[in-house]
């Protein structure tokens, strides 16, 4: 299985998941305290980054981001959101816990 993940992104140029004609399971993640959030999730006439991987309209799956502190740690050692990441990469269930 095939997966892709985002993490603290604006937009993948498109406006859901069906627009990246992929078959991958598309997992996405944003932390509250990102400020990537503040970025509006359009794209008009071309410009714009679209909608947000995480916004639950984009039809990515979501994986935890709660303790991520702002937008350069999302792989930071003892986080959530790279425990996800890690269970993602080996094709186990990021929602398990140890």
């Amino acid at each position: 299985m095939t997966d892709i993940a985002a993490f603290g992104s604006p937009g993948m140029g498109v406006g859901d998941v069906t627009g990246l004609r992929t078959t991958a399971r598309v997992w996405a993640g944003q932390s509250r305290g990102d400020w990537i959030r503040w970025v509006p999730g359009v794209r008009l006439f071309g410009l714009g980054h679209g909608r947000k991987p995480a916004d639950p309209a984009f039809g990515a799956r979501v994986f935890a981001t709660a303790d991520v502190t702002d937008h350069d740690h999302y792989l930071s050692p003892g986080t959530d959101s790279l425990a996800a990441l890690t269970r993602i990469a080996l094709g186990t269930d990021p929602a398990r816990r140890s």
